[in-house]
């Protein structure tokens, strides 16, 4: 019997054609080639591990600590901590750089603005369209 997943207010059945696991391409980070095969395949690449687990962790203590989840589609407001050199420390590591470098050929730069979502368990950022991106930097 599948599981069931529930993404906002609706339940789909794991490993229906409407929900199921990401293929991961761990195995495969060096291999920028296959990288960019999958890619153009599934659209997406997912990689275990590429961030160390402790920033990751120390990351979302940050985020936690400060209450702010949960506001507009779960977006945070808080420039002090979008700031943050915890936050920063994941979304600015270097690894991440590498990773899209290696992929695009080309030096990558980052906002410096950051967009953070932090949602609740349970919840989900609802539909939206992220335009900001193209508005903002």
């Amino acid at each position: 019997m599948a599981s069931k997943v529930k993404l906002g207010s609706r339940t789909y059945d794991m490993g229906s054609s409407q929900v199921g696991e990401l293929r991961d391409s761990s195995q495969v980070r060096g291999d920028i080639a296959e990288l960019r095969r999958r890619f153009d395949e599934d659209g997406y690449i997912f990689i275990r591990g590429l961030l160390p687990v402790r920033a990751v962790a120390t990351a979302r203590e940050s985020v936690l600590s400060t209450g702010k989840a949960g506001s507009d589609q779960g977006r945070v407001e808080s420039g002090e901590l979008l700031r943050d050199p915890d936050l920063l420390g994941v979304t600015e590591h270097p690894e991440l750089f590498r990773l899209f470098e290696d992929f695009f050929g080309e030096p990558c730069v980052t906002f410096d603005y950051k967009w953070l979502r932090a949602v609740k368990p349970g919840e989900s950022s609802g539909f939206h369209m992220d335009s900001v991106y193209m508005k903002r930097g």
